[in-house]
C-alpha cells in the first residue's frame, strides 16, 4: 500500500491512496480531512468485490470534507449488487463543489426509490435535496448491474439526484441507454430553455 499527499496554496489536500491487498480502510481515521478535495482510494475487485463502501460512510464523508470535488473508492467498480444505495447518494449531493464519483451502487435502490418502495426522503430534520446545490457531473460505475428493462427509470432517478450529470463510465453495456437518456435530457432542456428566453427564436423555429 502506499499514499500520496498534495498541499495546495489554498490549504486544501488531495489525497491518494492505493492498495493491491486486502484491506479495510478505516474512513473514520480521514474524517479530520476538513478541507480535502479529493479522495482517491485504489482497491481493486480481483476475485470477489472488494468495496466495504456502504450509506454510512459516504454520508460521514460529505458531511466532514464539505469542499470535497473528486471521490473514489476503490478501482472500477465490478459486477456485484453492493455498495451505496439512494440514500447515501442524496448524503454526497450536499457536497456544493462535488463533480466526480467512483463507487459501487446498489441500482436496484434507484428502481425501488422511484416505485416507492423503499424511504428516499430525508429523515426528520434533514433539509430535502437542492438542485442547485447538485454538482456532480461524472459517475464512474464500471460493471455495476442494471435491474432488466429500468435503464429509464434509473436515469431519471440519477438526474433528480445529480441534475448536472454528464458523463457516465460504465463498462456493462446496460449503461449505454442510461447515458444516452442523460444526455438527450439535457439537449432538450438547453434546448427548452433557450426558447423560453428568446420569444424571436421560437417564432423563428415555427416559421421554418
Amino acid at each position: 500500500m502506499f499514499c500520496t499527499c498534495h498541499i495546495h496554496t489554498d490549504h486544501t489536500l488531495n489525497l491518494q491512496i492505493h492498495s493491491e491487498r486486502s484491506w479495510n480502510p478505516n474512513y473514520s481515521s480521514l474524517l479530520a480531512f476538513k478541507h480535502l478535495r479529493e479522495l482517491r482510494i485504489g482497491k481493486p475487485c480481483h476475485v470477489s468485490c472488494s468495496s466495504t463502501i456502504d450509506d454510512d460512510i459516504v454520508i460521514n464523508i460529505a458531511r466532514a470534507m464539505p469542499k470535497l470535488k473528486v471521490l473514489r473508492l476503490g478501482s472500477t467498480p465490478c459486477g456485484m449488487p453492493t455498495g451505496v444505495t439512494v440514500k447515501g447518494l442524496v448524503g454526497l449531493a450536499h457536497c456544493i463543489n462535488f463533480s466526480t464519483l467512483r463507487v459501487h451502487i446498489q441500482v436496484d435502490s434507484l428502481v425501488q426509490a422511484a416505485v416507492g418502495e423503499t424511504a428516499a426522503s430525508p429523515s426528520d430534520g434533514e433539509p430535502a435535496v437542492s438542485r442547485e446545490e447538485c454538482a456532480l457531473t461524472t459517475l464512474d460505475v464500471g460493471n455495476a448491474p442494471i435491474p432488466e428493462e429500468s435503464a429509464l427509470t434509473v436515469a431519471l432517478a440519477l438526474l433528480r439526484i445529480f441534475p448536472r450529470i454528464r458523463e457516465i463510465g460504465y463498462i456493462n453495456p446496460q449503461w449505454a441507454p442510461v447515458e444516452d437518456t442523460i444526455k438527450l435530457s439535457k439537449r432538450l432542456s438547453k434546448r427548452i430553455g433557450a426558447l423560453g428566453r428568446s420569444p424571436s427564436e421560437v417564432s423563428h423555429s415555427i416559421s421554418e
